[in-house]
């Protein structure tokens, strides 16, 4: 079954920076043809990162795609940036739920931590 993803706009900074490390990475392993037919899909990728993602299909999507990517740029796999990429699309792979639920941060209620920090002050 479809859905749709529109990720937040640091994931997507994220997404697209792992994207153009991986590219200057594998610019020197390919030839110059591979490199321009891998730096279309690339671009290509990075604008559909920027709006509305349709997935046909949870297993098999761009972020599955972004994933394998990273992991074949194994200097950027290593990094914070590529770690952190293969998180958020592996979130973003699955389901709009999934993906929601990894963005939701749960609302601060102002009496608990006004509460808590008071007491870490007392101390």
């Amino acid at each position: 079954m479809a859905f749709k993803i529109k990720l937040t706009k640091d994931h997507q900074e994220i997404l697209v920076s792992a994207l153009l490390a991986s590219s200057i990475e594998k610019k020197q392993f390919v030839d110059a043809i591979k490199h321009e037919q891998t730096m279309n899909q690339y671009i290509d990728a990075a604008t559909k990162l920027l709006d509305t993602v349709t997935c046909g299909r949870s297993g098999h999507n761009i972020f599955t795609w972004l994933i394998d990517q990273i992991k074949h740029s194994p200097r950027l796999a290593k990094t914070e940036l590529g770690k952190h990429a293969i998180i958020i699309a592996d979130a973003a792979s699955h389901s709009e739920k999934r993906y929601e639920d990894f963005c939701y941060v749960p609302p601060i209620d102002e009496d608990d931590y006004l509460t808590e920090n008071l007491f870490e002050f007392s101390k």
